[in-house]
């Protein structure tokens, strides 16, 4: 019985240490996230997805992940039937040089960047978002043109 209960608790421990290897986090805390609007909401949504496909990469020990990119096409207007979605490939390349981007690292950075994006999102023209990990995956450069 006590070799049985062992390799439970074997078992258990495996399955709690690879669990915290792909444990994914918000780019925002609970308390931004509540004050966001809701197309701050949806944008930190994206990124999160976008971060977590990135942040999945990693699992797999085999592919050299720093070479992909997330990108978000998003729009506001629900009949863009071909926006609002998020595609992982190999970076093209340097972003464009007249590109916005800002970066999202720490408390209150990913909240200042949304308010950037909104605004360019606001005059209704779909909006390709792209995210890069800098900093070991501490942090991550969105840009947008």
């Amino acid at each position: 019985m006590k070799k049985m209960l062992s390799i439970v608790v074997l078992l258990l421990t495996a399955n709690l240490s690879v669990g915290q290897e792909s444990k994914m986090v918000s780019v925002v805390t609970t308390e931004e996230y509540k004050s966001l609007d809701e197309t701050e909401k949806r944008l930190a949504d994206y990124v999160n997805g976008a971060v977590a496909s990135l942040k999945a990469l990693k699992l797999n020990k085999s592919t050299n992940y720093a070479k992909y990119e997330a990108s978000i096409s998003i729009s506001l207007n629900s009949k863009d039937k071909l926006s609002n979605n998020i595609a992982v490939g190999e970076s093209d390349g340097p972003p464009v040089a007249n590109a916005q981007s800002c970066t999202i690292c720490g408390v209150g950075s990913a909240r200042n960047c949304f308010k950037r994006i909104r605004t360019v999102l606001a005059n209704g023209q779909p909006l390709v978002i792209t995210v890069i990990e800098t900093n070991g995956g501490d942090c991550y450069q969105i840009t947008w043109n």
